[in-house]
């Protein structure tokens, strides 16, 4: 599996206007909706309501209300644009960056957040 990362975190912190206009304002504006919404998120997972899948998406752990419910929703929604922007850009497809994107995460997690494992197991980091 090739590893595509650091050119993945460039796109998602510097969302540089070399590529093409749609797909790259669709990618930047992605962004800045996920930035938005991080401190709703970082909240669910720090209570262990939440957690990081192995496939790179949001998962609910525990019951949410309808508003939790549409944050998770919208995250996934725009991790699948960024995902898909990378794919195209890097020749990859959106299951292997995805699947990338999932292995930087448990990799760069703070203590206290669930993480699931190739396997389908759940842990907390």
């Amino acid at each position: 599996m090739r590893k595509i990362f650091p050119f993945a975190l460039l796109l998602l912190t510097l969302a540089s206007s070399a590529f093409a206009a749609a797909s790259a304002q669709d990618m930047r504006d992605a962004r800045e909706r996920i930035i938005e919404r991080l401190p709703e998120l970082e909240n669910l997972w720090n209570r262990g309501l939440t957690g990081e899948s192995n496939e790179g998406y949001i998962v609910a752990r525990s019951s949410l209300n309808s508003t939790q419910i549409g944050w998770i929703q919208a995250e996934n929604r725009d991790r699948v644009i960024l995902y898909s922007y990378v794919a195209e850009r890097t020749g990859s497809d959106l299951f292997e960056v995805s699947r990338e994107r999932a292995a930087l995460i448990a990799e760069m997690a703070k203590g206290g957040l669930w993480i699931q494992d190739d396997f389908g197991n759940w842990k907390r980091k």
